[in-house]
């Protein structure tokens, strides 16, 4: 077709978010969009699939016992097994980044100058604390990986999920494009981008449907019980109402699961359907709602809920209204069936039979025509 290509999504998508997150956060140009190889993209994108997609039965062994075993034995680990090659290679990667960052930062800072991205803050604050109670170097590198990637590369699979679902439904990208180019103008606004409702609603059907974190740990803090929201008949005819749970014991939560309850989210939980959102179907607030954001779990609840999903919220819709506005996405149809949710700490892409090829999702796309 002309004026069109097949791009892997997965790719453009994570190279995009990583000079979002390089600016925003640090001030600093990762260029990961001009370069096609950018060694640090590639090495985030490698360690999810490599060091925790469809472990062996060794990795399963290692990672459960990694909870009880000494610092010192997880760090050996960390450093020999093999499993664990390309995370290391990420860290060392990150880690030249950093301290690169930290000392440029530290040295604006001793001078009298210095910047306002969340990095140049931190570095700041905590040359305050230092002679204190302020992080160590150590942690200041953990921090900043933290930021790296979990600042990027969630959001990227995030907008890859949307993309590939209105690429397989034209119908609901000509909606949205006609709520995006009615608003008009260069230029958005935060005001403008929450006045538009379909866009809103595509969002949190996304985020329903494809969680990026598809299952959260939580410890129990002390004895406790459990009330279920409906009584669990057993084998044995007994009823359960409630789950005793004792301090310390690990709490597996289904995020996935729990996005696709249909006493919430009506009989087609396995549907992409936007509409839900619009017609009052989910309930937004009340006993029923959950979760920071949508009456959803993608992005936890509780204190312990994800610090930047309001960043993230904003930074997915801002590069989505920009894909709307130029361009048009579709699926070649023997595609459909071979793409996989593949479970590698976030909720990968793949292509069946392409494993070893890692995260995978071709869609063709063309320029908007005017």
């Amino acid at each position: 077709m002309e004026n069109s290509a097949i791009l892997d999504m997965p790719s453009w998508m994570s190279r995009t978010t990583l000079d979002v997150i390089g600016h925003a956060a640090f001030d600093y140009p990762f260029h990961a969009l001009e370069e096609k190889d950018n060694v640090l993209r590639q090495a985030f994108g490698k360690v999810l699939g490599e060091s925790f997609g469809r472990p062996s039965k060794a990795s399963i062994f290692t990672q459960n016992i990694l909870q009880y075993a000494p610092k010192f034995l997880v760090g050996f680990l960390f450093n020999y097994a093999a499993n664990f090659e390309h995370a290391r290679e990420m860290t060392q990667l990150v880690q030249e980044v950093s301290k690169d960052l930290i000392d440029s930062k530290s040295k604006a800072f001793m001078q009298g100058g210095g910047e306002h991205d969340v990095m140049s803050l931190l570095v700041n604050a905590n040359l305050k604390e230092k002679a204190n109670n302020g992080l160590t170097d150590e942690e200041m590198l953990a921090a900043m990986q933290t930021i790296m990637g979990a600042g990027h590369e969630t959001t990227a699979n995030f907008l890859t999920w949307t993309l590939y679902e209105l690429a397989k439904r034209p119908d609901l990208q000509t909606i949205l494009r006609r709520e995006v180019k009615a608003i008009g103008g260069a230029e958005f606004s935060v005001a403008n981008i929450e006045s538009m409702p379909y866009l809103q609603a595509v969002m949190k059907e996304a985020l329903r449907l494809h969680p990026v974190s598809y299952f959260g740990l939580r410890e129990v803090a002390r004895d406790d019980v459990i009330p279920l929201s409906k009584p669990i008949t057993l084998r044995d005819g007994s009823v359960v109402k409630e789950v005793p749970v004792s301090k310390g014991t690990t709490v597996y939560i289904s995020i996935a699961g729990y996005n696709r309850n249909e006493d919430i989210f009506g009989e087609d939980t396995h549907s992409f359907k936007p509409e839900r959102w619009l017609d009052g179907a989910v309930p937004r607030k009340g006993a029923a709602a959950v979760g920071v954001y949508g009456n959803l779990m993608s992005f936890g609840s509780g204190v312990r809920s994800c610090v930047g999903w309001r960043f993230a919220l904003l930074e997915y819709q801002t590069i989505l209204v920009q894909l709307m506005k130029n361009f048009e996405f579709s699926v070649d149809p023997t595609m459909v069936s071979k793409i996989r949710r593949e479970a590698a700490l976030v909720m990968q892409p793949t292509i069946d039979g392409e494993y070893e090829k890692g995260s995978q999702l071709p869609l063709r796309v063309s320029l908007v025509a005017t």
